[in-house]
């Protein structure tokens, strides 16, 4: 599915304004008419109910009025908020404002300190609330009277739909600069915004309902985008069904490199998310001290043992060996438990200059990278980084709050400074590529905020990328698959009991659900 920022949003309205001829109020009493029918088929029965509809001066503000007047209309008792002087409503917004006070609408302003203390009341004793205050307007900070009156929405416990957007998250990116409503359900006009999938906007905005208001379908296939939020079809159009001939090397061999002392349950997890995931054959390079747990843990997996350090980390020493061993296979994921020091460092770096093949670099990979993430231009073949929130951190030389608050934004300039594709994990993982185009991934659960989750999904990416799928496709296809495998296992267990052995277990059931569904 496609997203759009606020800016084409703009456009697509109005080439359908002028192109069309369908004029602006005809869209927004389509709107607010879509907003009244969610509300209606959500809450139900609407007679004797009680809503407060808030409203800026805006286009958004339009919309609040129109849908109160429906409301009104369907034996609610509504009462609209202003947080702006009636004078400042032009146009369209003046239009559905002046309708709405002539049905005998009550409207009430909401400016001052008096007003403010007004709606507090209003909104403690109302069924529910429309957000209709500032849409996708938000560029910064919300300043006042609108901050107060988003404390007033969240503190009064009521449900609240959103019109278009929550008020303060920015549609073009997720971003929530100083405050925002925090909404139950948000209705959106014609296309998807990026800003109501991407965190942390997707969590203020709830559920999302994306409502035709009679834009015409030519004219949005002509609006482009460069983010898109991964669906099952996607995954159909990257992940195929084998083929009756298939033998083992058909289907993608896997070198992960990785493990320490104390940390053999990681390369073994990677390994078995991989061949549950499709892989033909996966080989584990290990240290010689871990390599006998390895193969206990995962008996269908190659296990190759490897030199160490006095410490049981894989020796720099063996870095031909590994490098020549990349060359036999169609991927290879560097990090799981592999642990830091000067040798892993080194093969670290060595691997990214020399291995062709496309190469994932997870966990202690990407701490040892983060000294010096120059190195990452000069890789001789594609490169995936899947970094948590703290390990883009370090990367990226920022702060773990700044990542998460402007977490599209930290993917996609990395991904395009650095040359290699980028997936931040974490709520609606990012994956970014090089060229500027996005996939926020719509799957997983918090239940998945557990040990091992992140070696599993390399397993699942690595395996993809064995098999010759895209890099930037099989880490997008990975991401969607792994939040359903947790989906499934945290509907089956539980969040709280969620474990990454249990992603591993439900990953054959997300992809059977994804590759059967229908078209």
């Amino acid at each position: 599915m496609k997203l759009l920022d606020a800016e084409s949003m703009r456009e697509l309205d109005r080439r359908t304004i002028e192109k069309t001829g369908i004029p602006g109020i005809v869209l927004m009493e389509n709107a607010s008419r879509r907003v009244f029918e969610a509300i209606e088929a959500i809450v139900g029965g609407l007679e004797g109910k009680r809503a407060l509809v808030i409203c800026g001066k805006g286009n958004n503000g339009g919309d609040g009025f129109a849908v109160a007047r429906y409301l009104m209309n369907a034996g609610v008792e509504t009462i609209a908020a202003l947080a702006a002087s009636r004078k400042d409503v032009k146009g369209d917004a003046a239009v559905n404002m002046s309708v709405f006070l002539n049905m005998g609408g009550e409207l009430k302003p909401a400016t001052d300190a008096k007003g403010l203390a007004d709606l507090r009341r209003t909104a403690a004793a109302s069924d529910f609330i429309v957000d209709a205050l500032l849409g996708t307007g938000v560029k910064g900070p919300v300043s006042a009277p609108y901050k107060k009156v988003i404390e007033i929405i969240n503190r009064s416990g009521c449900p609240v739909f959103a019109v278009d957007a929550p008020s303060g998250v920015s549609v073009d990116d997720g971003r929530v600069f100083n405050c925002a409503v925090n909404a139950d359900h948000t209705i959106t006009f014609g296309e998807a915004k990026i800003g109501l999938f991407v965190w942390p906007g997707a969590e203020k905005a709830g559920e999302v309902y994306v409502a035709d208001i009679g834009i015409p379908a030519s004219h949005s296939r002509e609006t482009r985008s460069k983010v898109y939020l991964t669906q099952p079809g996607y995954v159909r159009e990257h992940v195929r069904e084998r083929p009756m001939g298939a033998h083992k090397g058909d289907c993608g061999k896997l070198l992960i490199v990785g493990g320490s002392r104390g940390m053999s349950g990681a390369p073994a997890l990677a390994g078995m998310a991989a061949l549950k995931i499709g892989a033909g054959l996966v080989y584990l390079a290990v240290p010689k001290s871990v390599a006998s747990n390895v193969e206990r843990k995962l008996t269908e997996g190659i296990t190759i043992s490897l030199r160490e350090d006095g410490r049981g980390r894989i020796s720099s020493s063996e870095m031909e060996e590994i490098i020549a061993r990349s060359a036999e296979t169609g991927a290879v994921a560097l990090g799981p438990g592999l642990g830091v020091s000067p040798d892993t460092r080194k093969l670290t770096f060595k691997m990214i200059e020399s291995v062709s093949v496309p190469l994932l670099l997870d966990a202690d990979a990407l701490n040892c990278v983060a000294v010096d993430p120059e190195i990452l231009k000069t890789a001789a073949g594609p490169v995936v980084v899947t970094p948590h929130p703290g390990e883009m951190a370090r990367l990226a030389k920022a702060k773990t709050a700044d990542v998460q608050a402007a977490r599209l934004d930290t993917a996609r300039s990395f991904a395009a400074e650095y040359g290699v594709t980028v997936v931040l994990k974490g709520a609606g993982a990012i994956v970014a590529s090089p060229d500027g185009s996005v996939r926020v991934n719509p799957t997983g659960n918090p239940g998945m905020a557990t040990a091992g989750s992140g070696d599993v999904l390399t397993g699942m990416t690595g395996a993809l990328m064995a098999e010759g799928v895209d890099v930037f496709a099989a880490a997008a296809c990975a991401a969607y698959l792994h939040g359903l495998a947790g989906d499934l296992a945290a509907e089956k267990l539980t969040r709280r009991a969620v474990t990454a052995s249990d992603i591993v277990r439900f990953a054959p059931a997300a992809l059977n659900e994804t590759l059967s569904e229908e078209c």
